[in-house]
């Protein structure tokens, strides 16, 4: 154990005094620092992998509804300026002459 102790303080004592051997062996002034342009950080893009969302095959049903026979028809939106289908936005001509056509819903 006691040689062990030895050996450890001998080689901080060599590692001490190399550094400061070498700190006097080198006198010659630092040259001034330079100023540096600092650019912005990069934004880093993490992929995430390969996501995919899996669609519902029953979401084509929550384009239609229930007629007042049980059949089942494209959804119609109402609006104060005009009526339209829900599915592709074309305009719904008939509803001032077929009213009943489709069932008036706030919500469904």
């Amino acid at each position: 154990m006691f040689h062990k102790l030895v050996g450890l303080g001998l080689l901080m004592f060599v590692a001490i005094s190399s550094g400061s051997i070498s700190a006097q062996e080198n006198s010659t002034p630092l040259p001034a620092p330079t100023p540096s342009v600092v650019s912005p950080p990069r934004m880093v893009v993490i992929p995430l992998g390969n996501m995919y969302y899996r669609q519902n095959r029953y979401d084509v049903w929550q384009n239609y509804g229930v007629d007042s026979q049980g059949y089942f028809r494209p959804l119609v939106v109402h609006l104060p300026h005009g009526s339209y289908y829900y599915y592709n936005g074309q305009p719904y001509p008939w509803f001032t002459v077929h009213p009943r056509a489709v069932m008036p819903r706030v919500q469904d």
